[in-house]
């Protein structure tokens, strides 16, 4: 049995939410690449000491699967199969075809949820 920790996220208030929907509206900028991604992605850079331009936010998981599959692809043009867990989101595999790879599914330890040994 897989134990899953139940928490609360932590969520901005509304009192921010406002700033930053208002700052959305001043600038007429509807986007996922707008102004706010550029402010919060040179904070980062800051914040954990990078280059500029060393860090990609995306909007979702499979945004940034498809990205990490395309670097793979790039730097290791004859590769062909990454190893996804059976117990898997379907986006996973779909961003792994996607980038013209194959999907290997493989079994899991049910109670660590890690790849499982050989035998």
């Amino acid at each position: 049995m897989v134990k899953v920790l139940r928490h609360k996220p932590l969520l901005s208030n509304s009192k921010n939410l406002k700033y930053f929907l208002r700052q959305i509206d001043k600038n007429r900028y509807y986007s996922n690449f707008g102004p706010l991604y550029y402010k919060c992605k040179f904070k980062l850079e800051k914040y954990l000491n990078l280059k500029k331009n060393n860090i990609i936010l995306t909007s979702s998981g499979h945004d940034s699967l498809l990205a990490c599959c395309y670097l793979i692809k790039k730097k290791n043009p004859i590769k062909k199969y990454i190893l996804v867990p059976s117990y898997s989101f379907q986006s996973g595999p779909l961003s792994i075809l996607q980038a013209g790879f194959e999907p290997i599914f493989v079994d899991i330890n049910i109670s660590s949820l890690c790849l499982m040994k050989n035998r």
